[in-house]
């Protein structure tokens, strides 16, 4: 069996996020797209058809890391068409990321910028040609404008690839921002979404210290939980947690302390800077600028949530497991199957198996063969809470 959205969930998720919900205790929610199986196996169909692996088992840890899912968790009200295909080019950036680790494709470096511009035709070369397959497709899909401000961000992140030199805490962070990706996200969402603002719109000082807020929450939680993947792997150089230890003399322990701090100040100063731009008297009555508003929370959970469940970083779960991150699962969402171990109490929840349809919480209550079959489970010792 598949899963596949019903009327009455899409007719939620139609009405989009909702400030209420959004900004209570449990922030920033995760949740992914309800039509989340297919945009996945779409997606890798997709990928599998115009990316060649030279290498069956990087294709096979690739490929079984849930590089679609990263944008149908951060993006989960993203217009469906549009958001495949930020599937598509995310993923292909995730495995051109690894090509580049291994010296493979490096020939890219220099012809990216002009991939995504345009000004280029792609040699016959399968990375080239998947690469511009998806921003041609993207600029069809787009206004002028939004196309524009989504290539020049993306030269920016482009750009920022290397080694980032460090004076100070604040000023690393600031740019670790665009080297992690975290305007390029931003850039991904106003597109999935159809957030069409103007260059005005987008540089005004509010607006701006939204993405940069929402920006230092992205770059905190990638190095928090990427650090041990990276450190086995030697690839740990512009990782915030390594630079704290070697420039500041931060003990492992206190680095992490000093981003989990971090990681809670960026979310309370995002409800802040968010109710003032709602409650502004220009910008709160712009339906685009609202919509942003409320939808780059979701890219912050979902990117919390992804990380934790991605085999990307989850190198060696026994000896080195991942940092204990709190989940907060929007309760709106159709329980999903990679969810359940961040629920409070997924015995009283509604459970997804993958693969299956999710099923309601009165529609359990009313099965006792659900439960009969929990019981036995639990007795088995086959759930496992994770936090």
């Amino acid at each position: 069996m598949s899963y596949a959205p019903t009327a009455e969930e899409l007719k939620q998720w139609s009405k989009g996020p909702i400030p209420e919900v959004l900004f209570g205790n449990n922030f920033p929610l995760a949740r992914d797209h309800p039509d989340w199986q297919k945009l996945e196996q779409e997606n890798d169909q997709w990928v599998e058809e115009n990316w060649q692996f030279d290498d069956k088992e990087l294709r096979e840890y690739l490929m079984s890391s849930q590089l679609g899912p990263f944008s149908s968790m951060c993006f989960p009200f993203g217009e469906r068409e549009k958001l495949l295909w930020i599937c598509r080019l995310v993923t292909l950036l995730f495995c051109l990321d690894e090509d580049l680790d291994r010296h493979v494709n490096l020939h890219l470096l220099p012809i990216l910028k002009a991939l995504t511009a345009g000004t280029r035709k792609p040699e016959n070369n399968y990375a080239e040609l998947a690469i511009d397959k998806c921003w041609r497709a993207i600029e069809r899909t787009s206004k002028p404008s939004t196309f524009r401000q989504f290539v020049q961000i993306t030269h920016e992140y482009f750009d920022s690839h290397g080694q980032i030199p460090y004076d100070n805490f604040d000023q690393y962070v600031g740019a670790r921002r665009t080297n992690v990706g975290a305007y390029f996200m931003w850039a991904c969402l106003r597109y999935a979404a159809g957030i069409d603002l103007t260059d005005e719109e987008l540089a005004h000082p509010l607006v701006k210290r939204l993405e940069d807020i929402a920006g230092f929450h992205i770059a905190f939680t990638n190095d928090l939980i990427s650090y041990t993947k990276e450190y086995l792997t030697d690839t740990a150089a512009n990782n915030i947690l390594t630079l704290l230890q070697r420039n500041d003399g931060l003990t492992p322990a206190e680095a992490e302390a000093k981003i989990r701090r971090e990681i809670k100040k960026s979310e309370d100063d995002y409800k802040v800077a968010a109710r003032e731009v709602l409650n502004h008297p220009v910008l709160g009555k712009n339906k685009a600028i609202r919509k942003l508003v409320l939808n780059i929370p979701y890219g912050m959970g979902g990117n919390a949530w992804w990380s934790l469940v991605t085999k990307r970083y989850n190198v060696d779960p026994v000896n080195h497991p991942l940092p204990q991150v709190k989940i907060y699962i929007d309760p709106s969402m159709p329980y999903h199957p990679d969810a359940v171990r961040f629920l409070d109490n997924p015995s009283k929840k509604a459970v997804a198996i993958k693969g299956g349809k999710g099923l309601s919480v009165s529609s359990l209550l009313s099965n006792w063969t659900f439960w009969l079959g929990g019981l036995l489970l639990l007795l088995l010792g086959k759930f496992s809470l994770q936090w």
